[in-house]
């Protein structure tokens, strides 16, 4: 009988054998392959674990919900400040009466972003100040976008230089094409912290090199198809209504960066903790993975805070902040 018994009780246990916890998971238990999602907590109150699979398919969800979103955000981006270049070919230098240093200038103004450049005569001085205001405004908005929501900063600043972007359209002096060229410096030089921000929400570190490689890929594309989108706008719509063909580039492509914003309001997400489009056990997932690599999650209203004179001191004081504005501050691309 103790025999059978035994017999039995090991032909059970082959039906329902124990999961088996993957030694890079350590302790705790792993998540049903039958179910993937997850409760914050297990029944014993330990951490709830799960498989690789599990979050290959979150990390998969999470590409598909932020990376097309932020790649056309960006691709619009370099199309808009590009443009200057293209309208340049169509006639703006001969309407606006520009000389060759002067349209030299509304393109480097948009990197500027301080009204300090205009009455710098040097080239030394003015090259100097236009990567001071461009590392200079990079902290800023950095602060912004960490005490709002991604969701509602990065469409809103797109809505913004949309509008400038379209308003570039109806100048008709060299100053107002210089004041344009700021504003729109200004508000674009959101987008790129604001990725990094939203990407260091939902990646981990090893995970962000690769989406961001692929996020800055539309910048190529942004001059691509901004030169062929801006040829055939302006030679089809050139005198359309007694209105020049650079004027309409300018009027077009504004109207569509704002359209597109409209609709990021309602499909880019903010935190793991709030995002509607992830079930209760992804966000705890999502969440945890990113605990579990030491990074800090933004959205949660436990953790605190530091203020504006910290955040800025501990900024300014991270040599790769410096490096990386530097970097960008004197690399800029040709034509816009």
């Amino acid at each position: 009988m103790k025999q059978g018994a035994e017999q039995s009780s090991s032909s059970k246990a082959s039906m329902n054998p124990e999961p088996q916890t993957p030694s890079w998971l350590g302790s705790s238990y792993i998540m049903s392959e039958l179910d993937k999602t997850l409760s914050p907590r297990g029944s014993n109150g330990s951490e709830v674990l799960w498989t690789p699979e599990a979050e290959r398919k979150l990390v998969r969800k999470i590409d598909f919900c932020l990376l097309p979103m932020l790649w056309i955000m960006n691709l619009l981006s370099w199309m808009d400040r590009a443009n200057l270049g293209n309208a340049n070919i169509a006639g703006l230098t001969s309407d606006l009466r520009l000389s060759s240093s002067q349209f030299s200038l509304a393109v480097t103004t948009y990197y500027c972003k301080s009204i300090l450049y205009f009455i710098q005569t040097s080239i030394f001085t003015r090259i100097l100040t236009t990567s001071v205001g461009y590392m200079a405004w990079i902290p800023f908005s950095s602060l912004i976008i960490s005490r709002t929501r991604p969701s509602l900063y990065l469409p809103s600043i797109m809505i913004l230089w949309g509008v400038v972007t379209a308003s570039i359209s109806a100048v008709k002096t060299y100053p107002q094409l210089l004041v344009m060229r700021v504003f729109m410096g200004i508000l674009e030089s959101g987008l790129t912290p604001g990725m990094v921000f939203i990407f260091s929400s939902w990646y981990t570190p090893h995970e962000i090199g690769k989406r961001s490689s692929w996020f800055l890929t539309s910048a190529q594309f942004g001059g691509l198809f901004g030169g062929l989108i801006a040829g055939g706008l302006m030679a089809n719509l050139e005198g359309a209504r007694g209105i020049r063909g650079w004027r309409w580039l300018f009027a077009i492509e504004g109207a569509v960066t704002v359209a597109f914003a409209l609709m990021a309001y309602f499909v880019l997400p903010d935190y793991p903790q709030s995002s509607r489009r992830f079930s209760a056990g992804e966000k705890h997932m999502a969440t945890a993975r990113l605990q579990r690599a030491g990074t800090d999650v933004g959205g949660n209203e436990s953790t605190p805070r530091l203020g504006l004179v910290a955040t800025m001191s501990e900024a300014l004081k991270n040599w790769k902040m410096w490096t990386i504005s530097l970097a960008t501050a004197v690399s800029k691309p040709r034509g816009g």
